[in-house]
């Protein structure tokens, strides 16, 4: 799944009657199948708008978001997607279990002369979604039983439990403490590898997108534009013995300088 931005504008109306303001400006980006990009900027400068244009969740208005699979270009909306939040958004009274099954109740796909097979398949996918993220044991358990990092793990599986080709993450693991994010790094980036998953992640941490990326995108403050798109300078394999490693601290300083230049 690769995905492009081409020319693309979204401008804001305020809600108190203020000017409206840009977010995106005839921004150009192209994404690449398979590799995990990270967008890096100041809040407010477009980050979170560029992944819900992705996601078929806004339109522009001008310019265009083209997916393309194998040699078809097409609109963002109903594609194979997947969209994790800045929260997880469990409903409380569900179980983990029927909370990670929601997509397939929400799309229909229970329902009708195929109920009883669908359903077969979607307890089978919900099942392995959760054996990926480690909450195979806790499956019945409701969400006020879980830590903040379980609920996040929880919020990705619900949101690979269809397979998505496309990976969209919003600053997913902003509010966890430092140990628990650091974790939930290596494992989205273990497991985006090993499902071969185009990922855009956005983040405000330099350390985590230069430990998770393939390239960071960095962009100014809004209207965005990007002010340095970095390949990582760092092995496939990431560990936690490469935080602490010359290479590392050269390209977050890399990073950081990018940021400033900016105006960030």
């Amino acid at each position: 799944m690769a995905l492009r931005f081409e020319g693309v504008t979204r401008r804001f109306e305020r809600a108190d009657g203020g000017a409206p303001f840009t977010a995106l400006e005839g921004l150009d980006l192209a994404v690449e199948p398979g590799s995990f990009t990270v967008l890096l900027g100041p809040s407010g400068c477009g980050k979170s708008t560029l992944l819900r244009l992705a996601a078929g969740l806004d339109a522009p208005q001008s310019g265009r978001v083209v997916l393309r699979e194998g040699d078809r270009d097409r609109a963002p909306a109903g594609g194979p997607t997947g969209f994790v939040f800045q929260e997880a958004h469990l409903l409380p009274w569900r179980t983990l279990r029927a909370n990670v099954a929601l997509p397939f109740e929400l799309r229909g796909e229970l329902r009708g002369e195929r109920g009883g097979a669908r359903r077969l398949e979607a307890e089978s996918a919900v099942t392995d979604a959760l054996e990926r993220v480690g909450l195979a044991a806790f499956a019945d358990r409701m969400p006020h039983e879980l830590s903040g990092g379980m609920k996040m793990r929880a919020s990705l599986a619900r949101a690979l439990v269809s397979n998505p080709r496309l990976f969209l993450l919003d600053e997913p693991f902003g509010a966890l403490d430092e140990l628990t994010r650091l974790r939930l790094d290596d494992e989205l980036r273990a497991l985006a590898k090993a499902l071969r998953m185009t990922v855009l992640f956005v983040t405000h941490s330099i350390q985590e997108a230069a430990y998770l990326a393939d390239r960071v995108v960095v962009f100014s403050p809004r209207p965005a534009r990007i002010v340095a798109d970095v390949r990582a300078p760092l092995p496939e394999a990431r560990t936690e013995a490469l935080r602490f490693s010359d290479a590392f601290a050269s390209f977050v300083g890399e990073l950081h300088a990018a940021l400033v230049k900016g105006g960030a």
